[in-house]
């Protein structure tokens, strides 16, 4: 039985937001500003070894690494052996019922993963359809959408990533 839930988490951030003093306070700290990585799915270019990319691409590929990846659980250890609490707990919806409350945990596990390893990116939405695929599995498909300002003064930019799960 399709359905579609949306919950408004937070608003963008604002270029340019001044602090109390009266300076520009930064949005993003530097440390954790998108700059250039490898894009995924994992793709080869003509040019380097693997495709890579900056802006609003690198962050989509960085909010896939993360919700892709295992993280560490009262149930199981994470899937990375040298930090297993790197990643989310959208596995853990894995042979769930395909319901209102799955739907809601998954918009929560992957909001709090991007917000715990992704501090640069911000969620402003995120919505959660049900549905069954024609081979009859039932999947939940997150769509997140989200803001990043590369560096302080700069402009947000917005975007959204979809996540397919595969529940029940």
């Amino acid at each position: 039985m399709p359905g579609a839930y949306t919950w408004p988490l937070a608003s963008p951030p604002v270029s340019g937001s001044g602090g109390s003093d009266g300076t520009t306070a930064d949005v993003v700290s530097p440390i954790n500003r998108v700059t250039r990585g490898i894009l995924t799915p994992f793709q080869r270019d003509q040019i380097s070894d693997f495709a890579s990319g900056s802006g609003l691409a690198l962050a989509k590929a960085k909010i896939l690494q993360v919700l892709g990846t295992r993280g560490d659980s009262d149930r199981v250890q994470g899937e990375l052996p040298w930090r297993s609490d790197f990643g989310s707990l959208l596995h853990l919806l894995q042979h769930s019922n395909n319901d209102t409350v799955t739907a809601q945990l998954a918009m929560v596990y992957g909001s709090e993963a991007i917000a715990r390893w992704l501090p640069s990116i911000v969620i402003t939405d995120a919505s959660v359809v049900r549905d069954r695929t024609d081979e009859g599995e039932n999947v939940l498909s997150i769509l997140f959408t989200f803001a990043v300002q590369e560096s302080a003064g700069a402009n947000v930019n917005v975007d959204s990533v979809l996540v397919p799960v595969v529940v029940g």
